[in-house]
């Protein structure tokens, strides 16, 4: 099979900035209430979210954030109640979800390495 390549030059594309779209506490609540009601329709008692820069999705779908520099674990048990654990060069990004504590039993723990 043959396949041919053409290599041209190409107008560099127009990038234009989008503003960051705020997470309300609404939506942090509607998201952990959805996750909660499919930890009981699977019969968990709890579930751990790991995070780091590569694999963040989950974590900040329920956190807001991302971890920058190290590991992260998050721990949302059934009763609501909910753990975050993080390295203490995470302090100022953990510190951006301490708005959910609104709605969640929240301790952090920071680990120093």
């Amino acid at each position: 099979m043959k396949v041919k390549v053409i290599l041209k030059n190409v107008e560099q594309p127009v990038l234009e900035y989008i503003e960051p779209v705020l997470l309300s506490d609404a939506t942090i609540k509607e998201r952990k209430e959805k996750v909660l009601q499919r930890m009981q329709q699977r019969k968990l008692d709890a579930i751990v979210i790991y995070a780091d820069m590569e694999h963040a999705s989950n974590f900040e779908y329920l956190c807001g954030f991302v971890p920058r520099f190290e590991e992260a674990l998050l721990v949302l048990h059934l009763n609501k109640s909910f753990l975050l654990l993080g390295a203490c060069s995470e302090i100022l990004y953990i510190s951006i979800c301490l708005y959910a504590s609104l709605f969640f039993k929240l301790l952090i723990i920071y680990i120093f390495i």
